[in-house]
């Protein structure tokens, strides 16, 4: 049941939710003042810090394009409805692990 989450949430997350990072933190007596960056998605920050070797670009940006983001929301809400004691549902229609990384490869090859 939870490989199955997983297997929806990390691409969900990863290449459609953005998040805001801590910029600068500055204390004001016993307040803590924070100061966020514009909100970006893990996929964007990777794609922006020159990281990745852009045949690794291309797979994602296809990844990206190719899913939708409402499905995969719709899937995720389903499977944890029906909880870890339901029947495990059948995995994705694609292997995304494979999208991420090609056989044979380790992220060590595929970063810059």
């Amino acid at each position: 049941w939870l490989n199955a989450v997983y297997a929806l949430l990390d691409p969900y997350a990863n290449l459609f939710l953005p998040t805001r990072k801590v910029v600068e933190k500055s204390y004001e007596g016993k307040r803590i003042r924070k100061r966020f960056d514009q909100a970006r998605t893990p996929l964007q920050r990777l794609i922006e810090s020159g990281a990745l070797k852009p045949e690794m670009e291309h797979m994602l940006m296809a990844q990206f394009e190719t899913l939708n983001p409402l499905d995969l929301h719709d899937q995720l809400e389903k499977i944890v409805a029906r909880g870890p004691s339901a029947p495990s549902p059948e995995p994705p229609n694609q292997d995304l692990n494979s999208i991420f990384l090609p056989e044979g490869a380790s992220c060590q090859v595929l970063l810059g």
